[in-house]
């Protein structure tokens, strides 16, 4: 007999096949099955394609798709439907997918993962069960552990109540429970269901309704998620010099259905493009609110509705010509045929054509290019046929450009050697995308390369390889300083510095042929070019171009400058710099009549500062000296000869500081006032 736990868990498994198994068919309201092939489908490089299906219906018709659950937010936030010859479209109607863990929130029970047949049981305790042909009510589980020679051991005991008593039956003895309960083993078997949807079921069912008489067209459009389409180059460069440019697109189909005859548009741009969780159900946590007593109110009577007239349905707008979706617009139609082409490409053969002229004829490009507002698209004028989970590269781009070869120096590739490169001018009336480039010159492989998007018009710089005959020795010069100006606004003077410096480049080619260097120097900023005048700019670097003849050598001076400013009082040039500025040629007559003005009163109040230092200094040794001559004088008799001599003595230095002390006000007055004039230096520039 199998136990119950074996027999539970088969069950589960077989309501989760039923529940995932369940094959929704593409069927009208007649029950007659309906066909919506894929007809346009445009990629986009922003990580989404508009898909347009194309068929027919007639009469009122429900046609059921299917779409993968984690696509359903993107279908539902993009779906447009087109009922054409006079019908019109209806509700829309799909699985929707409840929180599972919300509605097993409802049930009485739990079926937590790795719950035990006891646990389970256990949440049914009063149940009424069925075990073979007997009947009783739950009362609990209990769990008796078992010990013999080899090992310890749990065993749930299910206790029941029968007509004869209560029984202790050990679970793992059972063959089969039955729940006698009809609604309880419905409520069960809907925690089951539940628990198989978790699973989300890989495919979502969509009812389209189309309401109508008689047969009629029909369009479904929808952006899902899609592959990236990417492109890559072939770029031959003959002998005579001629350059041909040739891309492929390389598209996925991971969808699970065949392609068949579908007009394919690739879009060079990135339209924004986001999910938002729009197919899984929404609820808002409402604050729980206890009920009032409240007044009763007396009904309102109010005027009627005024009556608004309906919109008239009319065929959607804003997918033809040009659309928001689609490069041929939506309901455009297939354009028929076939993708492939029979002729293999050859690169060997004989020496009367170029490689690049047997490329051209033998793949000529399958895209048409039109631009559609900001974006950029290429019509693939061959509807492509193309099996599920299978992939195709496209050639999109088959034309002659410009290109100019040349050698790029950059020192932050490599600092003794140029790289082998080319000049391209995009000549085409095509957006080139970004992409690798194969470069194949004179039938040779000579490198890969990569190429930034190139609008028609542009001329991009691409590097292949090094270029080993060419050797490339920098030098850098001193920096000179240069004054350039200077000015003078109210005793602060402004300052201008040209500081120079030069980079000599010396370029050694080795090789036979002659070479165009090109070389690539950083911009710096605040540095400007002073020479060679003829370099074109990037966004942060500069280029020279250079001819260097076979077996010589050739050198160029690259010199910059910079400019500086310094601020200063004039109170702060020593001597020497006032000297400077006074023999200065930058300095005009006016400007130089001003500063020596100013150095003279400079100088006239050094002469001051010293005759008050002097004079202070004077003044203090005549008070020593009378404070020394009363000390003397407190030791002698004042009848005596000396003492009447040092009274006469201090009657003399009385009068010598009371002199002096004018003289130091007066110096004191003097210097304050060529301090002010000083500092009174009229305004003025040069």
């Amino acid at each position: 007999m199998m136990p119950t736990a074996r027999l539970l868990s088969v069950y589960v498994l077989a309501l989760l096949f039923i529940a995932i198994s369940r094959a929704p068919l593409v069927r009208a309201a007649d029950e007659a099955q309906t066909e919506v092939p894929l007809k346009q489908l445009v990629a986009y490089t922003s990580g989404v394609a508009f898909f347009e299906r194309a068929g027919e219906v007639e009469g009122n018709a429900d046609l059921v798709l299917e779409f993968p659950t984690e696509s359903m937010d993107d279908l539902l936030k993009t779906l447009v439907l087109l009922d054409l010859d006079g019908g019109k479209t209806a509700t829309v109607m799909y699985e929707n997918r409840d929180p599972v863990a919300r509605s097993l929130g409802t049930l009485p029970f739990e079926l937590q993962p790795g719950a035990s047949l006891g646990d389970l049981l256990g949440q049914f305790r009063g149940q009424q069960i069925a075990i073979d042909d007997w009947q009783g009510r739950i009362v609990s589980i209990e769990t008796q552990t078992l010990r013999d020679e080899q090992q310890v051991r749990g065993v749930e005991l299910l206790l029941v109540q029968t007509d004869e008593g209560l029984m202790r039956l050990p679970l793992d003895e059972i063959a089969a429970i039955k729940l006698v309960d009809p609604e309880v083993q419905q409520r069960f078997q809907r925690a089951l269901e539940l628990l198989a949807m978790q699973a989300d079921s890989p495919a979502k069912r969509v009812t389209l309704q189309f309401r109508g008489e008689g047969k009629r067209r029909v369009r479904i459009g929808y952006l899902q998620e899609f592959p990236v389409w990417k492109v890559s180059y072939r770029l031959v460069i003959d002998a005579d010099g001629k350059t041909l440019l040739q891309g492929w697109a390389m598209v996925e189909n991971t969808t699970d259905q065949d392609w068949q005859d579908v007009q394919l548009s690739l879009v060079s741009g990135q339209p924004f493009a986001f999910r938002m969780n729009l197919y899984e159900p929404l609820y808002v946590q409402r604050p729980e609110v206890q009920p009032s007593a409240v007044a009763g109110l007396v009904p309102r009577e109010y005027g009627r509705q005024l009556q608004r007239s309906r919109p008239r349905g009319g065929e959607f707008g804003g997918f033809g010509g040009g659309g928001a979706f689609g490069g041929g617009g939506f309901g455009g139609g297939g354009f028929g045929g076939s993708f492939g082409s029979e002729d293999a490409m050859e690169f060997g053969g004989g020496r009367d054509r170029s490689l690049g002229d047997r490329l051209s004829e033998s793949q000529p490009a399958m895209a048409t290019a039109t631009e559609v507002g900001e974006l950029f698209h290429y019509e693939i004028d061959t509807p492509v046929t193309l099996a599920s989970e299978t992939s195709a590269m496209l050639p999109i781009v088959n034309a002659n450009v410009e290109g100019e070869k040349l050698s790029l120096y950059d020192p932050t590739v490599n600092a003794k050697h140029p790289q082998h490169g080319l000049r391209i001018k995009n000549t085409t009336d095509l957006h080139l995308m970004r992409g690798p480039i194969t470069v194949l010159d004179e039938a040779q492989y000579a490198g890969d390369s990569r190429m930034a998007d190139t609008p028609p018009g542009s001329e991009r710089l691409i590097t292949y390889a090094m270029d080993p005959e060419v050797d490339v020795n920098i030098e850098s010069g001193a920096v000179e300083k240069q004054l350039v100006e200077v000015r003078l606004t109210r005793g602060v003077i402004l300052t201008k510095h040209r500081v120079q410096r030069v980079a000599t480049y010396e370029l050694d080619n080795q090789g036979s042929k002659s070479r165009l260097v090109v070389i690539q120097r950083p911009e710096n900023a605040g540095w400007e070019l002073v020479e060679p005048k003829a370099a074109r700019t990037t966004d942060n670097a500069l280029r020279f171009e250079v001819s260097v003849p076979a077996g010589e050598s050739v050198t160029l001076p690259v010199v910059e400058q910079q400019t500086s400013q310094e601020k200063f009082a004039v109170e702060q040039l020593s001597d020497e710099e006032l000297a400077l500025y006074l023999n200065s040629p930058l300095v005009s007559e006016q400007a130089k009549q001003t500063l020596e003005s100013y150095r003279q009163r400079r100088v006239e109040r050094t002469r001051l500062r010293l005759a008050v230092n002097a004079s202070e200094a004077e003044l203090r040794a005549l008070a020593q000296e009378q404070e020394r001559i009363g000390k003397s004088m407190d030791r002698l008799d004042r009848t005596s000869e000396l003492y009447q001599r040092f009274v006469k003595k201090l009657g003399e230095l009385e009068t010598r500081i009371e002199r002096e002390r004018v003289r130091l006000a007066e110096l004191r007055k003097k210097l304050q006032d060529i301090q002010n004039k000083i500092g009174d230096i009229a305004p003025f520039e040069f």
